[in-house]
């Protein structure tokens, strides 16, 4: 997420379902068998092929499966920071002052440790309608010159867990980047649509390291009004870590294993790490574009050298 307190730079960012393409590049190892006969050559060799491809098809599920329930894990706690907001909104005896709520995000962050960051950002007055009163105050939270309602915490490379100002009009953003998507797409999705949305993966700079997050959010809605958003960062190395393992885990380490955004943006990659947050084609210009949509075929596909598997990842809650 792009936020100019940190001078965070947004390198994609879209509404997307992430899903895995699994396995790529496994070498078929056809070739011992050619003094046998025709016949039982192309038997051996279709047995051999469908072995593969069932060893691929569990290995990639089984790592698909540890990604999404990641993700879904997440997304519940979005989920109920959402539910609390929304409750607090609706039922003004009751509300939590911008104080117990900006301390309730807090502790989302520091009880979950996966998170990188958790958030609730606010149209103007779509809290508690008080911002001409918190005009220039000094808490972080109403620290901007509308007193709008904007609570941001962050994970710090040592493991603290800190609170940030936000510049208010960093959500309104709408220059393209080279995907044709929006700067503020991480508010914008969720203000246009009304729905939950997964944010294709970014990069932002902390010092001298580069870390790729995505974000997970949901619309505050009071009678189907925008109130504003409420949501989580995470970070995606222990996909990167995931995709790693699971390429060394096949045929001694000649499997390539990458994760994909819908967008087609390598996430993670045993392989081909160099090309990270670029497009599939980058990396394999000669079967990018199809193998980014595999996921939405067959799953399957083989070449004269190569055996291809799609495994898509389910994101529950996401638009």
């Amino acid at each position: 997420m792009k936020r100019l307190s940190l001078s965070l730079k947004l390198t994609a960012a879209s509404l997307a379902i992430i899903f895995l393409l699994a396995s790529v590049l496994v070498w078929r190892s056809y070739a011992g068998i050619s003094q046998l006969s025709h016949s039982l050559e192309t038997t051996t060799e279709q047995n051999l092929s469908a072995a593969i491809q069932a060893r691929l098809h569990a290995e990639a599920q089984a790592y698909g499966e540890q990604m999404a329930g990641y993700l879904n894990s997440a997304f519940r706690i979005s989920s109920l920071l959402e539910g609390v907001i929304e409750d607090s909104l609706t039922n003004q005896g009751t509300a939590l002052t911008r104080d117990e709520l900006n301390g309730l995000i807090g502790s989302v962050i520091r009880s979950n440790p996966d998170l990188s960051s958790a958030y609730a950002y606010f149209e103007p007055n779509g809290y508690d309608g008080l911002d001409d009163f918190y005009k220039d105050a000094q808490q972080l939270h109403s620290r901007n010159y509308r007193g709008n309602f904007d609570s941001y915490w962050r994970r710090t490379q040592d493991g603290q867990v800190v609170q940030e100002a936000v510049d208010v009009d960093e959500k309104y953003l709408d220059a393209k980047n080279e995907f044709g998507q929006r700067e503020s797409e991480w508010y914008l999705c969720a203000q246009d649509t009304k729905q939950p949305c997964v944010m294709e993966p970014f990069a932002y700079s902390l010092g001298q390291e580069t870390i790729v997050l995505t974000t997970l959010n949901a619309p505050l809605l009071v009678n189907n009004q925008f109130r504003g958003i409420a949501g989580v960062d995470i970070e995606l190395q222990n996909f990167q870590r995931l995709t790693e393992q699971l390429s060394q885990a096949l045929y001694g380490g000649e499997a390539k294993a990458t994760l994909l955004s819908a967008q087609g943006l390598i996430v993670g990659s045993s392989h081909f790490q160099s090309q990270q947050l670029r497009p599939l084609t980058a990396a394999m210009p000669n079967r990018g574009e199809q193998l980014s949509q595999l996921h939405k075929q067959q799953k399957y596909f083989e070449d004269e050298t190569n055996i291809y598997l799609a495994q898509p990842l389910t994101i529950e809650k996401a638009k």
